[in-house]
């Protein structure tokens, strides 16, 4: 998301012998992240006060919807973190997702939008679309200060029954870029620790992707 899109759930026999169904859930409007993170930032070592590194707790909340919080910087000026986080093949959960197709400016009041149709093949198939915002909340495109990335699963099979993340990216100097990560989801056999290795993968994916590396193979 590139949140955690929980097809694992598809594993549960449950599941498997229960009625899926196609749904529509509208994101509402707007660019604001889906909670605060709580995660602290990762510990300064020698010579680095910003650690180009992640830290995360994860929990369950309201209406046992799990969640991971991540915190932690990147050793890159914040356009080329925004350049890197335009890219759907950063955000996209390449762990649980099998194939997707991407539309364009599916939500032209934002600097960038896209929807991914998303297929999970399993011992059955699954379909579901994402849909993805991001903006800058603070300063200019050319110039940002602070952006927000959030995305969320907008219809699709029940199966997912949440799937959604959201990112806060600050500018700290010139070089380097903080973090905020959440990723929040609900499924059957989903928990807690499994959206905080999501929010690491988002992280692990923009690092590869602004130091020019290949997006980590998970």
């Amino acid at each position: 998301m590139r949140a955690r899109l929980f097809a694992v759930a598809l594993l549960s026999t449950a599941l498997l012998s229960a009625c899926d169904s196609s749904e529509e859930t509208p994101a509402p409007p707007g660019l604001e992240p889906l909670e605060e993170s709580t995660a602290p930032e990762p510990t300064a070592q020698a010579g680095d006060p910003y650690p180009e590194r992640l830290s995360t707790v994860d929990g369950t909340g309201k209406d046992d919807v799990v969640f991971g919080h991540g915190r932690g910087f990147v050793h890159a000026p914040i356009l080329a973190v925004f350049e890197a986080m335009k890219n759907p093949d950063t955000l996209v959960d390449r762990r649980q997702i099998d194939e997707w197709r991407v539309t364009w400016n599916v939500e032209p009041d934002y600097d960038v939008s896209f929807r991914t149709h998303n297929i999970v093949r399993n011992f059955i198939t699954i379909e579901f679309e994402m849909t993805f915002r991001l903006g800058v909340v603070e300063g200019t495109v050319e110039a940002p200060v602070r952006i927000i990335e959030v995305a969320r699963k907008t219809s699709g099979s029940s199966y997912v029954e949440r799937a959604q993340h959201s990112i806060v990216v600050h500018q700290v100097n010139d070089t380097t870029t903080k973090l905020e990560i959440v990723v929040q989801g609900k499924g059957a056999t989903v928990g807690p620790s499994d959206m905080a290795v999501s929010a690491r993968d988002l992280f692990d994916s923009i690092v590869a992707r602004v130091h020019g590396r290949p997006l980590p193979d998970v």
